[in-house]
């Protein structure tokens, strides 16, 4: 029919079905807290009802699915939609006349005909599909009935054009509610006409639908074989208990928890907080705007889903689940941010963290619709995928059960929750999902074709892969790498309490000279591997490193004006961050002269004496350094205690207090990214020749460094006006996203040995070489605002104490970090990394920065005036 095979045919009729359905339930569900909040006293109900109806259908249809599931053996999937459709108009017309117990009573009726109507949808659905065809049809299915939610969101913001308040009326009720009605009654009318399946099966002595892999090659697959009619009886209640305890559903139980949770927020606690948030304007039309956007997102991720069809198998579901968890925990912190923490409950004028913007509430909604509809979409295969035809009911019914229990407690604590309370169980559980759904195994049950595409990329590795490497023939600690590193971060740590002062007396351009020296000592310890002295090079190094950042800060700060800081800033990293990218090209060069995949005593001491002369060459360049062009007029001088009793006063600053978690993290991340992460591709032998594919990633860390410079450079004055808030919560949101594809692909013991060992996704070369650009570009960020920001926060005469502060934390964190490597697992390095990264961007968000002088619009000019001027002097 109109060029499509019957079992198409029969999909597109039922998303038209549910089409119509969707735009009258689901655009109601995310008004009825509205609703009624705006007529709860003149209607005399409770100001909560939306959430407690809400609350008693997901609670009737979790337990539904028990007597659901035979009934809809008994009468057919077609009358089970049917039946559901008809109890869905029951609801919506309680909203006509509000009477609180009419209102939970078909809400009741709501719950049990939604049992019966998906796991009539999902029995139909299959009874359409072939397994080369499941994927295609399911996406086809939830597309045409997500474009519900956009013609749903326009039809309202039609009719609000003809409705000058802002809240609804009775009479306004009666029409939008009538208009939803009359699309469910258009609903039912064509489920009527619903065809039969094309490939059908009885329960009966043939199996359930195992046709449906056994006949691909029939001419004529529409005819099966006539059952016999020898009943057996149809499956208990035990059935589905019995399937529930299956290992795979068990697995999948965080999934369809969290599918039932993430379906109650967006559907009805998130447009309750767009209209609640009455500082983002025009909430009513914003709302149906909101909804659109959801609607986009979930055609969108139809659309994809459609496309891509069996392809999706090749491609991995589990990156599927992966990729709709990083949209929501997106979409989650920006809520997090943006909306007042009472705007689930009751209308507000406070502000959030950030102030609301709607074109941040239409993203949310985007991203919410793309990720619902990818982990909605994989459920559903993935039991198509997982079990036998005559077990996919029940499995069907577990995956719903799981689902609306979970929205049932989502409606319930709704009426109470907070909204950081929402965003902490959502993410907790977001998290668990997805962790959980890589546990699964799929049997094969036909051969699928592998990739083509095979990176054969090699690596390289740092100061503890190379000690590992000659542990045994020079007699000294394998773990001797993260020990020396712990020990140099931890004199570097406490260095900055001497080094200020130094600073202040020898000058930023000779402590820089000075501390370089301390560096190529390190660096000569390598070439005769003697276990003290490393140590004791370490130490030296620690304490050289808390002279040269001190003195680069001070030289920085002393060369920019307040509207060249960013720019100034951000070259600086971005030419010392191009290191990594000519380092990691110089030694892929040296490699190939020295064949292999581990450290011989030459190939070591030629890359140490390598680098040793790099070093001596900085430290030519060092001596050369002009006088700062806005030298600052000298202190006088003060007793040595005085200096380290103003350096405790300024850490406990409210600023400073707010930045710690930030400048411990970066301290953190510094620490694993650096040592840790280099170290796990190398020990990672599923990656191949991982000493030649290190040095590829620390060239892609070196190439994210680098763009992260380029566009802050660019940008320059304009951070601010952006916010530095916003380039923080860019960069936690690139490394929580690297830190999970770290946790999936890398084996548990990757940082501390050699393993061939599987993490839970096969390791993938390219994943590495992203996830080292995703560092590079949020270490910048990072750190760029670090420094700009004490700029910005601190006068001339402290902005020094303050850098000593911000090292003092970031080296600490270092130092632990360090220490523990040698012990610590990778899923310990990324909870902890995580935990920290959150923290770091919520608290830098409590930052306030006094304002000061504006600058002249010449005043750049001005600046190229007086740098001439010194320079001719």
């Amino acid at each position: 029919m109109f060029g499509l095979s019957q079992p198409t045919w029969n999909i597109c009729q039922l998303g038209t079905v549910f089409f119509f359905n969707f735009f009258s339930f689901f655009t109601l569900s995310a008004l009825s807290q509205t609703i009624i909040e705006s007529v709860a006293e003149s209607e005399g109900i409770n100001q909560h009802a939306g959430y407690y109806s809400a609350f008693l259908t997901y609670l009737v249809f979790t337990f539904g699915h028990f007597v659901a599931t035979p009934i809809v053996e008994i009468i057919t999937p077609k009358w089970s939609i049917v039946s559901g459709l008809v109890g869905y108009a029951m609801f919506e017309a309680a909203f006509l006349w509000m009477n609180e117990y009419f209102l939970y009573i078909s809400a009741a009726c709501a719950g049990f005909s939604g049992s019966l109507l998906w796991t009539g949808q999902f029995d139909y659905l299959a009874q359409n599909c072939q397994p080369h065809t499941l994927d295609r049809n399911s996406s086809n299915l939830w597309g045409i009935s997500q474009i519900s939610l956009i013609f749903g969101g326009s039809f309202l913001l039609i009719l609000y054009r003809f409705q000058s308040q802002n809240d609804f009326s009775m009479p306004l009720i009666r029409l939008v509610v009538g208009s939803f009605l009359v699309c469910t009654m258009i609903s039912i009318f064509i489920g009527f006409f619903l065809p039969k399946p094309v490939f059908k099966a009885e329960k009966y002595k043939v199996p359930y639908f195992r046709h449906l892999w056994s006949r691909k090659s029939s001419k004529n697959p529409g005819k099966i074989p006539e059952p016999i009619f020898e009943k057996k009886s149809y499956f208990s209640s035990a059935e589905i208990v019995k399937i529930s305890f299956d290992r795979n559903l068990l697995f999948l139980m965080f999934t369809f928890l969290y599918t039932g949770m993430e379906l109650s927020f967006f559907s009805a606690v998130y447009p309750t907080m767009v209209s609640f948030t009455k500082q983002l304007g025009n909430t009513r039309d914003l709302n149906a705007l909101a909804s659109i956007f959801v609607g986009i997102g979930s055609v969108s991720g139809c659309f994809a889903l459609s496309a891509l069809g069996p392809r999706v198998r090749e491609f991995g579901r589990k990156k599927m689940v992966l990729l709709a968890a990083l949209l929501h925990m997106t979409c989650f912190l920006l809520s997090f941010l943006m909306f007042p923490d009472e705007s689930p409950l009751k209308p507000t004028t406070d502000l959030g963290y950030i102030e609301p913007r709607p074109y941040i509430v239409l993203v949310c909604g985007f991203l919410l619709g793309v990720g619902d509809t990818i982990f909605n979409q994989q459920c559903y295969t993935i039991l198509s995928d997982i079990f036998e035809h005559e077990k996919r009911i029940e499995a069907f019914a577990v995956y719903r059960f799981y689902q609306s229990a979970a929205s049932c407690v989502v409606m319930f604590y709704s009426a109470h929750a907070l909204l950081k309370t929402h965003i902490v169980v959502l993410s907790v559980f977001c998290v668990m999902a997805t962790v959980t759904f890589f546990g699964i195994r799929v049997p094969e049950k036909c051969p699928v074709s592998p990739s083509t595409e095979i990176l054969e990329i090699k690596d390289s590795a740092l100061s503890q892969t190379i000690i590992e490497t000659v542990a045994k023939e020079e007699g000294i600690n394998p773990h001797a790498g993260y020990y020396s590193a712990s020990l140099s971060f931890l004199v570097f740590t406490f260095g900055h309490f001497v080094a200020t002062p130094i600073v202040e007396i020898i000058t930023p351009k000779w402590s820089i000279v000075i501390g370089l020296i301390g560096y190529a000592m390190y660096e000569v310890a390598f070439l005769w591997l003697n276990e003290p002295f490393l140590y004791f090079a370490a130490a030296c190094e620690g304490f050289s490193g808390s002279l040269l950042w001190t003195g680069q800060f001070d030289y920085l700060a002393q060369n920019c004006q307040s509207h060249t800081l960013d720019r100034n800033s951000s070259n600086l990293w971005g030419f010392s961050q191009i290191s990594l990218f000519f380092g990691g090209a110089f030694l892929i060069i040296l490699y190939q002269f020295h064949p292999g995949n581990d450290y011989s005593r030459s190939l070591i001491h030629l890359i140490v004496g390598s680098s040793l002369v790099f070093t001596l060459i900085s430290i030519l360049i060092g001596s050369l350094l002009p006088k700062p062009v806005f030298k600052k007029e000298e202190k006088p001088k003060i007793p040595y205690f005085q200096h380290l009793s103003e350096i405790l006063k300024i850490s406990f600053d409210r600023n400073i207090l707010y930045l710690l978690c930030t400048f411990v993290y970066t301290g953190m991340q510094m620490s694993f990214f650096s040592t840790v992460f280099p170290t796990m591709v190398s020990f990672t032998k599923q990656l191949g020749n991982t000493r030649d594919f290190n040095v590829i990633a620390s060239i892609f860390v070196g190439l994210g460094d680098m763009l992260g410079c380029f566009v802050l450079s660019i940008l320059g004055p304009r951070v601010r006006e952006i916010g530095r808030e916003k380039m923080i919560l860019l960069a936690a949101i690139l490394h929580i996203t690297c830190f999970i594809m770290l946790f999936l692909m890398f084996p548990d013991e990757s940082p501390l040995k050699s393993t061939h060992d599987l993490g839970y996704i096969e390791p993938r070369p390219y994943i590495v070489l992203i996830c080292g650009f995703l560092v590079g570009v949020g270490d910048v960020f990072f750190n760029q605002q670090c420094y700009t920001i004490l700029i910005d926060i601190f006068e001339h005469d402290k902005n020094v104490e303050a850098f000593a502060v911000y090292r003092f934390y970031q080296s600490a964190a270092s130092c632990v970090v360090m220490f523990y490597s040698a012990h610590a697992l990778l899923k310990t390095h990324i909870l902890v990394l995580s935990v920290f990264c959150f923290m770091a961007t919520a608290t830098f968000f409590g930052i306030r920065v006094p304002e000061k002088l504006p600058m002249s619009p010449s005043s750049e000019k001005l600046e190229m005036k007086a740098n001439e001027q010194k320079l001719m002097a």
